[in-house]
């Protein structure tokens, strides 16, 4: 709930300085609840409504009380579900059970309110480009070890030249590579003179005048697949979607009208782009910043001349997930004749029959993002049979980590967060899987942190040193219920590293070099570039830090 409330603020902030709401919408609500007398919260009284009662209903559908405050009066529609209560499988979790101090949202809107996001270069200004550095910060505090923040916070932000190289190497060629199949294929142009092209814009400035040309190339866009599968902050993602959004743009200059990059950049957003977190609140991070680079395109009277369903954020709840990128199958499991071996194969068409109904409700779902109330039905029959295919898949994963792992339960599976990858988008892997694949991998190893677990019954734990913190580890220990917690840490994180290690999913964990064999046990970059190397489809383009 923190971390989705900040997000929103900050959405609501962005919002402001493109003059998309009033400038001064969070300080007028802290304004008059300062002035009134008022018996609930600020939050219950003002951002309670105006999240869940103006941001996520169409003016027509407000309630006649919300629909006479002129502070609400032209807030638009935008939802795609940041506004939208958050879940727990299919149920929705009623967040109005929460509340926030005033003097925290004071403090945090006057903070907020100090400053604008503008790359104009005034005392005050914040270049927008700044979020991505704020964010990902954010994920570092939320994911390292609390022992490890103070020296290491900050040193694993990617600089945004990596990630701009990383975006243009990979989706380029892709794509060209892409349009040339599409050429020869349904076009008859000769190997000879595709061969002249050794560039994607050089490509597309080659191309005939044909709208009906440059409409086959464009609807390939909408099937070219992108996903980070650890995408923290969304960082690799961004320098992606603008990668895509020129393409779309250097096609559409060859017809005689085009939509604007912000249209252009929602579509891509919603069409191409996906990303996995182990974390939760990283996989909020990540949607936030793709909402935010769509909404940096909008400018103040785009509120008046596009209508709602073109003003209306993405839904892209199935393309941003939370699970463990490294614990869920590929593929459909399959035993071998004679049933002493498990592996994983899958082909567009088995997804596509064993899902259809599953990706029809995920499509109806994203096509109706204009249309909340009928989104939501789609939504929610998506998690029901998410839900229900993901039992069956839970059920294979447990019976390969009882075969490699002593004492395996259930309870243990799910606190793994499995993420099947041939079912939570199987609407990818209808369309034959992911094109491209970046990111940058963990780069830490699989095994128990002191500081990690025992912070977690006395927070100083972090800050002591050699001989003090073993004492202090001695006594937290004499309390039963920390022991058996503990016992029980160290057998989970044993439990993974055993079955990264035994099970068949991973076979290139060690290699022969010089004649000797050195293993990567426990090394989590190592089993992302194995998981990366089985995601990708077999003309994919892959990179990773």
């Amino acid at each position: 709930f923190a971390v989705d409330l900040m997000n929103r603020l900050l959405f609501i902030k962005f919002l402001e300085d493109k003059r998309i709401v009033r400038s001064d919408l969070l300080d007028t609500l802290a304004d008059t609840y300062g002035d009134g007398t008022y018996t609930r919260s600020f939050y219950e009284t003002f951002l309670d409504p105006l999240f869940y009662e103006v941001f996520n209903e169409k003016p027509e559908n407000r309630d006649q009380r919300i629909a006479d405050l002129d502070v609400y009066a032209d807030v638009p529609y935008l939802n795609g579900g940041i506004f939208r209560p958050e879940l727990d499988g299919t149920a929705v979790v009623d967040e109005r059970d929460f509340d926030v101090r005033d003097s925290v949202l004071e403090s945090i809107i006057d903070l907020l309110e100090r400053y604008e996001f503008s790359a104009d270069g005034g005392p005050t200004d914040i270049d927008p480009s700044v979020l991505g550095n704020v964010f990902e910060k954010t994920i570092n505090y939320l994911t390292t070890d609390p022992g490890d923040r103070n020296a290491d916070l900050g040193a694993y932000y990617t600089p945004s030249e990596i990630t701009r190289f990383s975006a243009e190497e990979t989706v380029r060629p892709a794509l060209l590579e892409r349009f040339k199949r599409v050429l020869a294929d349904e076009r008859g142009w000769p190997d000879v003179e595709l061969d002249q092209y050794d560039a994607l814009y050089e490509l597309i400035d080659g191309l005939p005048g044909s709208g009906d040309l440059i409409t086959t190339l464009l609807a390939e866009l909408d099937s070219f697949y992108v996903v980070d599968p650890g995408i923290g902050s969304g960082h690799f993602l961004i320098p992606v979607v603008e990668e895509i959004v020129g393409v779309r743009q250097a096609l559409y200059a060859r017809m005689e009208s085009h939509p604007g990059r912000h249209g252009l950049k929602k579509a891509t957003v919603q069409h191409n782009i996906y990303g996995v977190d182990i974390m939760e609140p990283a996989v909020e991070i990540g949607k936030l910043r793709l909402w935010l680079s769509i909404i940096a395109e909008l400018r103040e009277d785009d509120v008046e001349t596009l209508d709602v369903e073109e003003l209306a954020l993405p839904n892209i709840t199935f393309n941003v997930r939370q699970g463990n990128s490294l614990i869920g199958y590929v593929g459909f499991p399959e035993e071998t004749e004679d049933g002493l071996a498990t592996f994983e194969r899958w082909s567009e068409d088995s997804v596509r029959s064993r899902y259809e109904d599953l990706i029809e409700q995920i499509d109806a779902y994203e096509e109706y993002s204009a249309f909340p109330e009928r989104a939501e039905g789609h939504r929610e029959r998506a998690e029901e049979l998410l839900t229900e295919y993901r039992e069956e898949l839970d059920d294979e994963i447990f019976e390969d980590f009882r075969a490699v792992v002593d004492g395996v339960t259930e309870d243990d599976l799910e606190a793994y967060t499995p993420f099947h990858w041939v079912l939570e988008f199987a609407e990818v892997y209808a369309e034959g899987g992911f094109d491209v694949i970046v990111g940058n991998p963990p780069w830490n190893r699989i095994k128990p942190s002191r500081d990690d677990f025992f912070s977690r019954y006395d927070p100083a734990f972090t800050g002591l040193r050699g001989g003090t913190k073993d004492a202090r580890e001695e006594e937290l220990l004499q309390q039963e219920s920390v022991a058996e917690a503990w016992e029980e840490h160290q057998h989970d994180v044993q439990a993974q590293a055993d079955y990264f290690r035994d099970s068949q999913t991973y076979s290139m964990q060690s290699a022969k070099i010089g004649g000797r064999t050195q293993s990567s046990e426990r090394d989590l970059s190592a089993l992302f570039f194995e998981r990366v190397f089985n995601l990708t489809a077999d003309d994919g383009y892959i990179s990773q830090v």
